[in-house]
């Protein structure tokens, strides 16, 4: 079986209440940090030039970018 088929078991046949309390508590964690390390640096001037470089490759917009504009 290869890993993406085990991990889609796994996945499938997992259940919220066997997930140990402290693994479910870091993951909020987690989610929390990026969402706010996204937010954070979503000004920065690195931002800005990759977004002016990465414009004229872009496609037909359908998603957006938290906490900018575009």
């Amino acid at each position: 079986m290869s890993e993406t088929k085990a991990l889609a078991s796994y996945v499938v046949s997992s259940r919220y209440e066997d997930i140990p309390h402290d693994v479910i508590h870091e993951a909020k964690r987690a989610l929390l940090n990026f969402v706010g390390c996204a937010i954070g640096g979503s000004r920065e001037p690195a931002v800005d030039t990759a977004i002016r470089a990465l414009q004229p490759f872009s496609g037909e917009r359908t998603a957006g970018l938290l906490a900018r504009p575009e």
